[in-house]
């Protein structure tokens, strides 16, 4: 099987009801990003966007070539491994770990090994996939070692 060119992906916790003070002390650890419902955001732009929603998220470094697994086990070491806190976040919220997969040819294959899966299981975390062919790899940057 030919591996998929690069992969992305982030833990996202989302709900109206979601205070991020608290998230970050259930979780023991700190989000890359984070608002609560109503939070009014400034763009770099200056345009100012309020939070329909509360989010808590967190994210790896991309991988090439893909590495799913091996992100998805990084974006969970970190935090918390109570699984009774797990258990009531996923029924209080949102919880999803979103990837983005990229191909750079039309028959590509990830995979994530049953450890993996349990662990995403065991925590109520659905995965929610994004696959781009080959014919969208145009609007991404090269990867750095791409430029030679």
């Amino acid at each position: 099987m030919v591996e998929v060119r690069f992969t992305d992906a982030s833990l996202r916790i989302m709900g109206d009801e979601l205070n991020v003070e608290e998230m970050t002390s259930l979780l023991g650890a700190t989000p890359h990003r984070a608002t609560n419902k109503g939070d009014v955001e400034v763009r770099p732009i200056g345009q100012k966007i309020v939070s329909r929603t509360g989010m808590w998220t967190r994210k790896v470094d991309r991988r090439s070539p893909a590495d799913l697994d091996g992100q998805i086990v990084e974006l969970l070491e970190p935090l918390t491994q109570n699984l009774s806190v797990w258990q009531l976040l996923a029924k209080r919220f949102r919880t999803e770990v979103f990837c983005g997969a990229f191909m750079l040819e039309g028959n590509e294959g990830l995979g994530l090994k049953p450890k993996t899966l349990l662990a995403l299981g065991e925590r109520g975390i659905a995965i929610e996939l994004d696959i781009y062919g080959p014919e969208r790899t145009d609007y991404i940057a090269p990867l750095p070692h791409e430029f030679n």
